[in-house]
């Protein structure tokens, strides 16, 4: 005898296409925001290097340190967010870890030492890394099959554009408004992003 089982409503990826059509527009838009702002991450600590460390008296070691704990990061944390996104709801998830998660990353902009921007910047980083692995489940589920290739090879052209647009616009803020201040802007906008993209995934989702 047949068992009908309710598998939930984002299982039902058939039937969750036609529900996305008209909002998966505004969907890929706040990824593209995330995935901006997951871009101008690791960018911005590369590029400013050099005035953060005049700014909080580092030593060479620290770009290292900071480096390596997105990475860390990632490697740890993108799986777990995956599985928390299977388990809880993928954009609940994708909400409060690349959205409402971002006022840390701000956060880290108000450093006053090493150890104030370390522990910041790792948080940001752990709720930063979310946005990819779920990004490509909710795609599953918003793209019927013959549509994903082109849906992701759009959102990966949106990221290296960003990157190749937003790197030298980082460097800029190393004078901007001043060279001890222009990387806190870049931590504030940041975080503004993730803001951004978390509150239109919860309008278009």
């Amino acid at each position: 005898m047949a068992v009908a089982v309710d598998v939930g409503k984002e299982a039902s990826a058939p039937g969750l296409s036609a529900e996305y059509k008209k909002t998966r527009p505004g969907a890929m838009f706040a990824f593209a925001i995330g995935t901006m702002s997951d871009s101008m991450e690791g960018g911005l600590i590369n590029t400013l290097f050099p005035v953060i460390a005049q700014a909080l008296s580092l030593e060479v070691g620290a770009l290292g340190t900071l480096s390596s704990m997105s990475k860390w990061a990632r490697m740890i944390f993108g799986t777990l967010w995956a599985i928390a996104g299977d388990k809880y709801g993928r954009k609940k998830i994708m909400f409060w870890m690349t959205g409402i998660w971002g006022v840390w990353t701000a956060a880290a902009g108000l450093a006053q030492n090493f150890t104030q921007l370390l522990i910041l910047y790792t948080i940001g980083a752990i709720g930063t890394v979310a946005a990819e692995p779920i990004q490509n489940g909710l795609m599953v589920d918003m793209f019927d099959e013959e549509e994903r290739g082109k849906a992701y090879g759009t959102l990966r052209t949106i990221g290296v554009a960003a990157g190749l647009v937003l790197t030298p616009l980082i460097g800029q803020l190393a004078n901007w408004p001043t060279p001890e201040n222009g990387w806190r802007i870049g931590m504030f906008i940041m975080g503004g992003l993730s803001l951004v993209s978390g509150i239109l995934l919860q309008i278009f989702l």
